[in-house]
């Protein structure tokens, strides 16, 4: 278990990381998807640059995450962002200059 910044702990043990680098990533949200309830998503930064993610419900609808079209998460922190609770895969990219790392995700209710 890790404690958030908001206080609450989180069960790390359902994170998915995905390989991220300059080039865009793609992967799931650990957790269960599906419920409106669960729309909190925990994403931790593990690297040493600016990491950019986009979301989906299915990969069909991806959009390839991007410098200019992603949500940023800054190097080395953990950020809590709602999301829609169908939100199920993302996209990842590391802005220029970073070196390759992972960017964990995993959702939950209140975390």
């Amino acid at each position: 278990m890790t404690r958030t910044s908001a206080g609450e702990f989180i069960n790390t043990n359902n994170v998915v990381n995905v390989s991220a680098s300059t080039t865009a990533a793609s992967g799931t949200i650990g957790g269960v998807a599906g419920t409106s309830g669960d729309t909190d998503v925990y994403v931790s930064n593990q690297t040493n640059g600016w990491a950019f993610f986009t979301f989906a419900d299915v990969a069909a609808n991806l959009p390839t995450a991007t410098v200019s079209n992603g949500i940023p998460v800054p190097p080395g922190t953990v950020r809590v962002f709602s999301l829609p609770g169908t939100a199920q895969i993302v996209s990842v990219i590391l802005a220029a200059g970073a070196t390759s790392g992972n960017v964990g995700f995993v959702r939950g209710l209140g975390i």
